[in-house]
Parts: structure tokens; sequence; C-alpha cells
């Protein structure tokens, strides 16, 4: 009787145990069939981090009229190593000619418009074709969220470039019948064209005007407008590539971004 317990007691434990490999082995398969988990996650920066990303992107634009006299100032960005830029239609509107002087000094006079849209204010621009790429910023492919970091950069003066901070207000909202980010970084005169960034050193909109139904808030194209103009003027390839690069290393900043 005792010997008919024992045996019995061991088969059970059998049981048991050959249930816990069951049950590891479907644990072990679970983990070898799942698909590996996303890795990559995108960096934040300060607002001195951002600015450093931005410096050297964004350019001090004027434009003359029929008589070669100076029309307005403003700003304007590259979004390519190949000069690729963006501005806003109202900077370079009813303008003879546009001139480009980049941070590192370099002056481009008569820089050929590709497109300009007045609905939704963005102009796009390119400069000439030079052995060394020139720095930029990649664009987002989707909307910002409430509350993200956004910095307006541009030019008061030939010589002072400016940064405001402030956040993402809203994402997409209809201003006068168009789509328009909102956000709260203050534009002073000049900065007009200029980038807004985020808090990963991409950009979200073009400093375009205030809201003057909206205390302290700015608007801004959205990003899907950008890219919609860079498919009209054929450049939306030359974008993706230049923005995809830089998504591909989670927004940290390279050597070609810095035109070096």
């Amino acid at each position: 009787m005792e010997g008919t317990r024992q045996s019995a007691a061991r088969r059970s434990v059998r049981r048991k145990k050959a249930q816990i490999g069951m049950v590891l082995l479907w644990l072990t398969l679970v983990v070898m069939l799942a698909p590996p988990a996303f890795s990559g996650e995108r960096t934040a920066y300060d607002a001195k981090g951002v600015y450093i990303r931005a410096e050297d992107a964004v350019f001090y634009v004027r434009t003359l009229n029929e008589n070669g006299q100076l029309k307005s100032t403003a700003t304007g960005f590259l979004v390519s190593p190949e000069g690729l830029a963006f501005t806003a239609t109202h900077v370079v509107s009813g303008a003879a000619r546009v001139q480009v002087l980049l941070p590192a000094g370099e002056e481009y006079d008569d820089v050929p418009v590709l497109m300009s849209s007045a609905a939704t204010d963005i102009a796009m621009l390119r400069l000439p074709a030079r052995e060394e790429p020139y720095p930029y910023l990649p664009v987002e492919e989707g909307l910002s969220l409430r509350g993200e970091s956004a910095y307006a950069v541009g030019y008061a003066l030939k010589a002072v470039k400016l940064m405001h901070d402030g956040i993402v207000s809203a994402p997409e909202a209809p201003i006068n019948g168009t789509p328009r980010l909102l956000f709260t970084a203050d534009l002073a005169s000049g900065m007009s064209g200029g980038p807004i960034v985020s808090g990963y050193g991409t950009v979200i909109g073009i400093a375009s005007a205030t809201v003057r139904t909206m205390n302290g808030v700015s608007a801004s194209p959205t990003t899907s407008q950008m890219w919609e103009a860079a498919d009209i003027c054929g450049c939306a390839e030359e974008l993706y590539r230049a923005s995809g690069a830089a998504a591909a290393i989670g927004g940290e900043i390279t050597a070609l971004q810095k035109g070096r």
C-alpha cells in the first residue's frame, strides 16, 4: 500500500514537471516569434541644443523691387543638403529679386522661387548647386502634439538672429478656412519665413503670422502643407531623402546636416 502511494506521488511530480516544461516552451516560442521591439528613441533637446541644430540652416532674406531697392527683410531655412529651402509667400510676393545671406557669410543674388502659395503662405527657394553640402533641418512628416516644444528661429536684423520658445497650442486648427499649426512662441518683425522647430530639432512649421483674436498665439502652415508644396515643385523625393536620413538616426545632428 505504501509503495502504491509513493508511486502515485512520483507520477504526480512528473506530470507537474511536464506541465511546467510545456509552459516554459510556450513562453520561449512567444518570445522567439514576437516582432522585435522598437529600440530607436528620439533624442529631445533643450533650447540650446535646438539652436545648435538650427543655427547654420537658418538664413537672412532680402527682397528687392524692380529698381533694385530694398523691399523687405525676413528669414528662410534650408531643408536639404542640395539647397532646397522654405520661406513664407508674403516674404517674396511682389519681389523682383530674392537675395539670401547664409550664416557662414555666403551671399546669393536672384535666388529662384520654385513655388509660392498665398493660401498656405508657403514659398520654396532653390539655392545654387555647390560641391559642399548645405546645412539643413529635417522636416517632420506627421502632426505635432499639443504641449510639445515649439521654437521660432529668425532674423530681427541682418546680424541679429533670435530664438523664441513656446509650445504647440493646436497641431491643426482652421484659421480663415485653412488648416494652421498654432503655437505660443513670439514672432518678432523679420522672423517671417523662419522655421518653427520641435524639441527634437525638426521643422514643424514656418513662421507666418500672429492670430489677432488669440492673444499670444501665432500661426504656421502645417507640415502636410509643406510636403504638398514640395510635391508641387517636384522636390518631394529630395525632401524625403534629407528628412528620412535624419529620422533614421533618431534626430541626432550629422556632419551632413551641418554642411561639413
